[in-house]
C-alpha cells in the first residue's frame, strides 16, 4: 500500500514538472507563434503530458496490484500450507487419542469378561462340587441302606438255615444247650452247604 502512494507521488511531480517546463516554454517568445498558439501548444503538451501520467499511474497501479496480489497468494498458499499441516497433526493425534480411547475400553470391557468368566466358572465349580458331594452322600446313604438291608436278609437266612438244620438233624424234641459242642462241629462241617443256602 505505501508503494501504491509513493508512486502516486512520483507521478504527481512527473505531472507538475511537465507543466512548469511548458510554462516557462510558453512565456518565450516566439517569433512566428502567436499567444493563441502558444496557448494551445500548451495545452496541448498539457494533455499529453496528462495522458502519459495516467498512462504511467495505471501501469504502475497494475503492476502494484498485480504484485500484491502475488505476495498475497504466496501468503495464502504459505497459511495454506501451514493450516493444512496443522489440520493433519491435529486429525492423527485425535485420531490416535480416539484409537486408544477405544483400545482401553476394548481392553477393559476384556478384563471384565474374564473376569466374569472367571467367577462363572469358579461359581460352577463350587456347584460342581456341592452336587458331587451331595450325589456322594446319597450314593454312601443308599449303599449304608443296602449294606443294612443285605445284613438283616444275611441274618435272617442264616437263622433259618442254622434253624433247619438243626431241627433236620436232632429232631424236634433236642436240647441245644446240651448239644453246643455238637451243633458247633456240624456248623462247621457244613459251612458251605450254610453259604450256598445263604446266597439263594
Amino acid at each position: 500500500m505505501t508503494e501504491l502512494l509513493l508512486i502516486s507521488v512520483v507521478v504527481l511531480l512527473a505531472v507538475v514538472v511537465g507543466l512548469v517546463v511548458a510554462l516557462v516554454r510558453a512565456r518565450k517568445p516566439h517569433k512566428a507563434h502567436s499567444r493563441q498558439e502558444a496557448e494551445d501548444e500548451l495545452r496541448h503538451t498539457m494533455e499529453q503530458q496528462q495522458q502519459e501520467t495516467l498512462k504511467r499511474l495505471q501501469e504502475e497501479t497494475q503492476r502494484s496490484f498485480e504484485q500484491a496480489v502475488a505476495e498475497s497468494s504466496q501468503q495464502f498458499k504459505a497459511d495454506l500450507a501451514d493450516t493444512s499441516k496443522k489440520l493433519n497433526t491435529l486429525i492423527v493425534r485425535l485420531t490416535t487419542e480416539v484409537v486408544e480411547r477405544e483400545l482401553d475400553d476394548y481392553r477393559q470391557g476384556l478384563v471384565a469378561a474374564r473376569q466374569q468368566a472367571l467367577t462363572s466358572l469358579q461359581q460352577m465349580q463350587q456347584a460342581v462340587e456341592a452336587k458331587q458331594k451331595e450325589l456322594e452322600a446319597d450314593v454312601n446313604s443308599e449303599l449304608a441302606k443296602r449294606q443294612a438291608y443285605l445284613m438283616e436278609r444275611l441274618d435272617k437266612r442264616l437263622g433259618q438255615a442254622v434253624t433247619t438244620y438243626l431241627v433236620e438233624s436232632l429232631g424236634q424234641g433236642a436240647d441245644l444247650g446240651a448239644q453246643r459242642e455238637y451243633i458247633l462241629s456240624q456248623l462247621e462241617a457244613h459251612k458251605d452247604e450254610l453259604k450256598k443256602e445263604v446266597q439263594q
